[in-house]
């Protein structure tokens, strides 16, 4: 075991090198994050094994063979391995055994081949096909039983660290969900949430309980755009999909738990009503911003913000002041721990009691502009039809003026002439030709088809018009209704202002 102080920091591969854990001092009251390194006890086999893929007058018949009759035979089996924490599809089978006969009926068969080669040059030819397929047998089972070596080595350290009682949680690389509880002390536990080699599912959450309730990171609902209220109750902090980042999460967990043991007062207030605080504030702050708002982007985006204004503010604020009425049950969960809760509960009260009217008024007024969009679709949509009707009897006609092109023996072949890489659409000569003779026959084509392109552009953009207000209004009316519900289960609607 090594303490990163100990050691060259840069020398440390978390799951390759090493295996980052949580330690307690001894006969001290106090963690730290500590270093298990991983070291192959059958290297020189694995050496030998090499030598021997190297060797072209070997066959992969007697590696295997080596590996059977060795220390090695412990890496032909599967390992819960994950070797891509956000890949999706991650597993680490068995190696399978290669069949002696199987292999010699091969090569039986590459000897047949050298055997009827016709002249000089196709036995050469048939020859290196025969030694590319012995050369490559031999690499590719080496190359798999060295995969195998990490799998071997993490799951042999996984099992020695669990006996080990001065080690209280340690990394892993497992697949699938994962969350070991560590009891750090009676009053402080943490639980590791893994979901690794899942793809977009995948996931690496810390969550900690201090005396059986949850430290939740509130102020992530108030600081970021996209912050999802049902995964802040999930976890304390978040994590990349990246083994390092197994180092953060141990010295995170070390600093809370030192804190907690050497002050606890001032735990509760750094670590768990700070956060309360935060959010509580930034919901306030926000309450109050009518011309523009800035945001970060996310947790994992940092680096871009946006800008918010006029009735994507106002769905912003219903999103977050509405939301926070998500969490309600967990404040109360921490009475016990903070007496003056109930503070920050009424506080945020008093925002959706404050953004309930604005939402409902803002609401009136998208339907009525609803209605007055319904009227101009209403003018519009005989007239559309009508063109539409007409477009439709053009097409018919330039189908057959195409099926006439794709005759002639002018135009043999159908290429692309332009490409539209904004529309994502290609031009091709029978189409263009097509095109270019219903105007010629139908002189008055041109003129239509300016006029249909405007009316359809009208059209769409009234739709498109309509379709985000009506998804607006829905935003806005799940944020009331919510507000709402919440005020009639605390017996508090007579306070909402109709």
């Amino acid at each position: 075991m090594t303490n990163l102080h100990n050691m060259n920091s840069e020398k440390i591969r978390i799951n390759e090198t090493h295996i980052c854990v949580l330690r307690k001092k001894e006969n001290q009251d106090e963690l730290y994050v500590d270093f298990f390194e991983l070291k192959f006890p059958y290297q020189t086999q694995l050496e030998e094994l090499k030598i021997l893929s190297e060797n072209p007058n070997r066959s992969v018949l007697e590696l295997v063979d080596f590996v059977k009759n060795s220390n090695l035979s412990v890496l032909m089996k599967s390992f819960d391995f994950c070797e891509s924490l956000s890949s999706p599809w991650q597993y680490c089978p068995n190696i399978s055994e290669i069949k002696s006969e199987d292999y010699r009926k091969c090569i039986s068969e590459y000897n047949q081949k050298i055997k009827e080669a016709k002249d000089e040059n196709e036995r050469e030819i048939e020859n290196n096909r025969k030694q590319n397929f012995i050369n490559s047998k031999r690499t590719n089972f080496y190359a798999k039983i060295e995969k195998h070596v990490l799998p071997y080595l993490l799951e042999c350290t996984y099992n020695k660290l669990e006996g080990n009682k001065s080690v209280l949680a340690f990394s892993h690389r497992r697949i699938g969900w994962s969350k070991p509880e560590f009891r750090l002390s009676n009053e402080l536990s943490v639980i590791y949430k893994t979901n690794f080699g899942y793809g977009a599912s995948s996931y690496f959450f810390t969550n900690i309980k201090y005396k059986g309730i949850d430290i939740l990171p509130y102020s992530d609902w108030i600081r970021y755009y996209h912050a999802n209220k049902a995964e802040i109750i999930r976890y304390t902090r978040r994590h990349l999909l990246k083994n390092e980042e197994w180092i953060k999460t141990m010295d995170f967990t070390a600093e809370m738990y030192n804190s907690s043991i050497m002050e606890p007062d001032v735990f509760i207030e750094n670590w768990i009503i700070n956060e309360v605080d935060e959010m509580v504030k930034g919901l306030e702050r926000l309450l109050n911003r009518n011309d523009k708002y800035e945001i970060i982007n996310s947790y994992f985006h940092k680096d871009t913000h946006f800008t918010l204004m006029g009735r994507n503010l106002v769905r912003f604020k219903g999103e977050k002041i509405a939301g926070a009425l998500y969490f309600m049950d967990k404040l109360k969960e921490l009475k016990p721990l903070y007496a003056d809760i109930e503070l920050y509960i009424e506080r945020i009260m008093q925002c959706n009691m404050s953004i309930y009217p604005q939402l409902k008024n803002e609401i009136n007024l998208i339907n009525n502009e609803l209605e007055e969009l319904g009227k101009d679709l209403l003018k519009i949509t005989p007239q559309w039809n009508k063109y539409q009707k007409k477009k439709k009897e053009y097409d018919n006609i330039k189908l057959e003026i195409l099926e006439a092109v794709k005759k002639d023996p002018l135009y043999p072949t159908n290429y692309m002439i332009s490409y539209n890489p904004q529309l994502g659409s290609a031009l091709y000569k029978w189409d263009y030709e097509a095109e270019m003779r219903l105007k010629e026959r139908h002189p008055e084509y041109k003129k239509f088809l300016e006029e249909y392109i405007s009316i359809q552009k009208s059209y769409d953009n009234l739709q498109c018009e309509i379709s985000k207000l009506e998804l607006l209004r829905k935003e806005l009316e799940h944020y009331r209704n919510t507000i709402y519900k919440h005020f009639v289960y605390a017996h508090r609607c007579d306070e909402l202002i109709a």
